[in-house]
């Protein structure tokens, strides 16, 4: 990475040996942050120009560059981990059994349109994901799945939605 930098605000790692660096933020614009001397990410928010020395280096963007992508490889670990435990999971007696007592509340009709037989199980929210609580799933029909998912990838807000 070179020229200017993202930044990332309140970033933070657990190693104890910091360095101040200046970050390039745009045409002339700069920060001064705090930079791990192991693992060189950034830490923290900006800090006030006054706290710089004369010999305040700039940012060591090879660490910076080195942090990100050994990052990214740790978070799209953490999401294949997760889709997998979460497809297993689906696979399971205890989700079987939760899916049963949904359509069970449900009567085996479809909670969205109230027409159609419920075939699908649908998360409210995953907040509670592997231990749901039942007011957190609704049973839906296929074609009520699909719209609840289009939905919620092109939602708007209520204000702009009501025509």
């Amino acid at each position: 990475m070179s020229g200017l930098l993202k930044i990332t605000e309140g970033a933070v790692c657990m190693h104890p040996r910091v360095k101040l660096v200046w970050v390039p933020t745009g045409e002339s614009q700069k920060q001064l942050r705090y930079q791990c001397f192991d693992c060189g990410c950034l830490n923290g928010k900006a800090i006030a120009h006054s706290k710089a020395k004369p010999n305040t280096e700039l940012v060591d963007f090879e660490a910076l560059d080195r942090y990100h992508r050994e990052y990214q490889e740790r978070y799209d670990q953490f999401r294949q981990d997760r889709k997998t435990r979460y497809a297993e999971y689906l696979e399971s007696d205890q989700w079987r059994a939760l899916r049963e007592r949904v359509f069970r509340r449900a009567g085996g009709t479809c909670e969205g349109c109230g027409l159609h037989p419920a075939t699908q199980v649908h998360h409210l929210t995953y907040a509670h994901i592997f231990s749901e609580f039942l007011f957190e799933l609704v049973a839906v029909c296929d074609d009520c799945h699909r719209l609840t998912h289009a939905s919620s990838l092109n939602a708007l807000p209520w204000w702009d939605a009501a025509e």
